[in-house]
């Protein structure tokens, strides 16, 4: 009888359990289809896949950098967004491959950082990562950085297997390789940034250097990378293997900028921490904000509280950064690595023709997480903290995340989603023009880039 019950019981568990995944995945894919279709960096995203859809040309480059007129190298972002649109019919099922992408890559950082930090809720660690703000505006809508959270998050769990003190058993040495390869390719595909993954790739091998196993890794991260860059295939046969390094090229400085030294250091050290907090201002908009709340008097309450948990906890991870943590967790090397990042980004930014805007750096968000989560394991352990006093900061973060997720999502839909325009998507594939909806940046008779003059263009879009 005890058996069945404990049968009984292990079932109904893994229900629940089931049931409340997929409730955060739907949650997420709501929130996504809701974000802004009509911005300009959104469509031109979309568009690339949209042409590619609609004239069966490969979409040689990515997403545009616009201060140099050239493109990110790489078909990938363009068939992730016109296969899904050419096998279904359906404008919204980009939006829906994205989040199950971004899904599962969070999932299994998240999964990584339970393992390593068991004091911490299992749940509260996945719902903060899934659905802090930065982590949710930069994983589920149509740009660039939302496809380059895919890479980063997968490609720093896998790092954290194959580094020993980060070791928690989820994935195989080999597995891990072979992805860490994979995510470094996907990477280079959707942003300038991915070459900050580098220092990482050196210290794996370093670290693996004397193990028995190191040559097979090897052949495991090559064998990663080779996968990922056959999406690269198509623009290396028309343009040439130069064109590869175009982009990275035409944005570096030869000249170190002494005065963006200190003036980028404040910027930095908030715009980093802030990826794991409770950010606020940079996602209700920039112009009336809170009338924009107001719209919602439910959801002020936790807007409030969570911008308030948010300030809270980026002068918490100061304090962080400059105290030295007790105990034998990893936290003492992961305040020296935010310590490598923050000194790293400011001296990389003085040869930048571009400021330290968050999105930049983005790709290292993971270790902010991780940072952020151990530095609150360290003080909960320090301080004693009770039970009680801890389930009331986990739901407060809760009901902060919902609350601004949803109130998004409400304000959005009927205005810029793409569900309002899905009509106008549909007309565009079934007349095969992508004009209806926009033209694209290298369709402009004053883009210097490789593809002007060169790509398939809309007659809407012929000057």
């Amino acid at each position: 009888m005890s058996t069945q019950v404990s049968r009984s019981s292990k079932t109904q568990a893994k229900f629940i359990g089931w049931g409340a995944i997929i409730g955060l995945f739907l949650l997420r894919l709501f929130h996504g289809l809701g974000t802004n279709f009509t911005a300009h960096d959104e469509k031109q995203v979309f568009l690339i896949g949209l042409r590619s859809a609609v004239s069966g040309v490969p979409a040689f480059f990515g997403a545009d950098v616009v201060y140099s007129q050239t493109g990110i190298p790489g078909s990938l972002m363009g068939y992730l967004i016109a296969i899904p649109m050419q096998l279904t019919r359906l404008p919204e099922s980009p939006w829906i491959l994205l989040n199950i992408l971004s899904f599962f890559a969070i999932g299994l950082a998240a999964i990584q950082l339970t393992r390593s930090i068991p004091s911490l809720p299992r749940f509260w660690i996945l719902c903060w990562l899934l659905f802090c703000p930065w982590s949710l505006e930069y994983s589920t809508h149509m740009l660039n950085t939302d496809y380059l959270a895919v890479g980063s998050f997968v490609f720093f769990a896998a790092f954290w297997e194959l580094e020993p003190r980060y070791r928690s058993g989820l994935l195989s040495r080999r597995m891990a390789a072979f992805l860490m390869g994979a995510a470094l390719l996907w990477s280079f595909q959707f942003h300038l940034s991915w070459f900050l993954l580098l220092p990482f790739i050196g210290w794996a091998a370093l670290i693996n250097r004397r193990e028995k196993d190191r040559w097979s890794l090897l052949g495991f991260f090559a064998g990663g990378s080779m996968l990922l860059a056959l999406f690269l295939l198509p623009l290396i046969l028309e343009f040439g293997p130069s064109s590869l390094f175009l982009s990275f090229k035409s944005n570096v400085k030869s000249v170190f900028s002494f005065p963006k030294f200190f003036v980028n250091i404040p910027k930095i050290l908030l715009r980093l921490l802030s990826f794991s907090s409770f950010e606020l201002g940079r996602f209700l908009g920039i112009h009336h904000r809170v009338s924009t709340v107001l719209k919602y008097p439910w959801a002020v309450p936790g807007i409030v509280l969570g911008g308030v948990l948010g300030v809270l906890q980026v002068l918490f991870m100061i304090r962080a950064m400059i105290l030295s943590p007790r105990g034998a967790g990893t936290l003492k090397i992961t305040r020296k690595v935010i310590w490598a990042i923050f000194i790293g980004l400011i001296f990389l930014f003085c040869f930048s023709r571009k400021g330290p805007s968050s999105h930049t750096f983005w790709i290292l968000s993971p270790w902010v997480f991780r940072f952020f989560f151990e530095a609150l394991d360290e003080a909960i352990q320090r301080f004693s903290l009770s039970k009680k006093f801890l389930a009331g900061i986990q739901w407060s973060f809760l009901f902060a995340m919902l609350s601004f997720s949803l109130m998004l999502s409400l304000h959005r839909y009927p205005r810029v989603s793409v569900v309002r325009h899905r009509e106008k998507v549909l007309q565009a594939l079934d007349e095969k023009d992508y004009g209806l909806i926009g033209c694209r940046l290298d369709d402009l008779a004053n883009w210097r880039g490789p593809l002007s003059g060169r790509s398939f263009v809309s007659p809407l879009c012929k000057k």
